[in-house]
């Protein structure tokens, strides 16, 4: 007779049969959708604590102290870049998972996490004698833990994502910023720890998220280094890693060289103009990239899903991307003026150049996303690395034309690196470039519209001496109008297939849930 599993065999057992298992195309887009809202909710909240939290400890710890917590989460955020290896998202991109894969992810990733936080503890005096920093030592010896924390983590955040339970990640990042720099760096702040309130709040939002990881969803923690499986997760995860850090210094490339060869209030007026222009992009591509590679992952394997879905996600991003971003150039001194303040004019032209190249910064996520996903990272390892050369090099070159001239530099690479990625992707999906181009026809009409009309309206305002809050707020009127006339009565021509398709996925979702949630009402007044 064979004995039946244990509590924890059978809770690994069934979390592999659920992550294996092929699902339905209409079970993947309500996920997808499902997914989609808990994440968009999860970065507005966040956000929100973020912007309240920094409000209250930029009265409570003076800039020195937050600069030497900076130069130490620079050391931080680039070593997280190798604090997994790429084992997290090698879980969740493999087509197979086993318990094998389970373990021998959980043990590198321990290890590893283990070896940077040494490593930093050894290093800290250098660092802190590179930035001229005495402080810096004994708080970069405190937050090396972080790495051993996420260590312990990465294999259950892994399998969260695998299953695309987006209320519970959502959940469990929220929870750990509130309890971190919500609550114990701000009462910390206020009892005059000064420093140590940036350097406690990040170690127990760590923590918290960590723990809160760990028991919603467990596995075994077992040590095992299983040489086949290893090889297997590493030779995904080491060209991840390396396609990472090419991007990092591809991102940071234009501020080197204008940081280093046009001075510090350079730096000052482009970052801010780079800044405005990457925010959204980075929200939405975050919050793309997260549903949709565990998304594509589950796919990989069949060829028409996911050109379909690679298709509708470009065509959604053009939709939303093209249109904003056009809006964005035509009104960017009064956006300027109302975010940053009239003292920022110069911000405006480097910041309108930027915004032209909004599309191929977000769609550069979405096709690095599917690349990921059909696990080709060394092809887009070698890529990042051309964009980071073309960044470097053009910003350099370009230093002659002042910051307008980096910024062009910075869209031409961008555009280059576009193009790159949109070809490897099509390469995987087997589809042609007349077909992505067809689909991005509805937001080209939508974008030409808008143009005419906003510079028309905006031209009249400007003319009429209109404050800048009020032409903001007119335009949105403007564009929301836009919005009804084309879904209402040209929604192919300017919002099409694709559009049509995911606002009817979403009414319909909305009228489940609505459903859903009478039928449990009822239900409770019936009981």
């Amino acid at each position: 007779m064979t004995p039946l599993p244990d509590k924890n065999q059978r809770s690994l057992l069934e979390t592999l049969k659920n992550s294996n298992n092929a699902d339905s195309e209409q079970s993947i887009t309500k996920r997808v959708l499902k997914g989609l809202f808990w994440t968009s909710a999860g970065t507005g909240a966040e956000f929100v604590l973020h912007a309240g939290a920094l409000l209250l400890l930029a009265r409570l710890i003076s800039p020195e102290e937050f600069g030497v917590v900076g130069a130490a989460m620079v050391v931080i955020n680039f070593s997280v870049i190798f604090s997994e290896l790429g084992i997290g998202s090698a879980l969740v991109q493999c087509p197979r998972l086993d318990e094998k894969h389970l373990r021998t992810g959980f043990t590198i990733s321990l290890l590893f996490g283990l070896l940077l936080t040494l490593l930093v503890l050894l290093l800290s005096p250098v660092i802190a004698a590179f930035f001229q920093m005495p402080k810096l030592k004994t708080i970069l010896m405190v937050l090396s833990i972080v790495f051993f924390l996420q260590g312990m983590s990465i294999v259950a955040e892994s399998l969260l994502k695998r299953d695309m339970d987006f209320r519970k990640l959502t959940a469990v990042e929220v929870s750990s910023f509130a309890l971190g720099y919500g609550i114990t760096g701000v009462v910390m702040a206020f009892l005059g720890y000064g420093v140590w309130a940036l350097v406690g709040a990040t170690l127990i939002q760590a923590l918290v998220k960590s723990t809160l990881l760990i028991v919603i969803k467990g596995h075994r923690k077992r040590l095992l280094l299983d040489k086949k499986t290893l090889n297997e997760l590493l030779t995904f995860g080491s060209g991840l890693t390396m396609a990472r850090i090419f991007l990092y210094f591809a991102n940071q490339g234009d501020n080197l060289v204008t940081g280093r060869w046009l001075g510090a209030e350079s730096l000052g007026i482009y970052g801010r103009a780079y800044q405005m222009m990457v925010m959204p992009a980075s929200l939405f591509g975050k919050i793309v990239d997260k549903v949709l590679f565990p998304a594509l992952a589950k796919v990989q394997d069949s060829p028409q899903r996911l050109a379909k879905a690679f298709k509708q996600g470009m065509a959604i991003t053009g939709l939303i991307v093209l249109p904003s971003s056009a809006v964005m150039f035509i009104l960017a001194p009064e956006i300027i003026s109302v975010v940053l303040g009239p003292v920022w004019q110069k911000v405006v032209v480097p910041f309108q150049i930027l915004a032209v190249g909004m599309f191929f910064r977000t769609g550069y996520k979405v096709t690095g996303t599917l690349a990921r996903a059909k696990g080709a990272v060394y092809n887009i390892a070698w890529r990042n690395g051309l964009y980071g050369v073309m960044v470097l090099a053009g910003s350099w070159l370009a230093l002659p034309y002042g910051l307008s001239g980096v910024a062009t530099a910075v869209v031409v690479a961008l555009t280059i690196y576009f193009f790159l990625m949109t070809t490897l992707s099509l390469r995987i999906t087997k589809l042609g470039w007349l077909t992505l181009i067809k689909a991005q026809i509805p937001a080209f009409n939508s974008m030409v519209i808008m143009v005419f009309s906003t510079w028309a309206i905006v031209s009249l305002l400007r003319d009429n001496n209109f404050s800048a809050i009020a032409i903001l707020s007119i335009i949105a009127a403007v564009i929301f109008l836009h919005l009804i006339i084309f879904y209402r009565y040209f929604p192919l021509v300017f919002i099409g297939k694709d559009g049509v398709w995911l606002v009817s996925v979403i009414v319909d979702s909305i009228s489940d849930f609505k459903l859903s949630r009478s039928k449990k009402n009822k239900q409770i007044h019936t009981e």
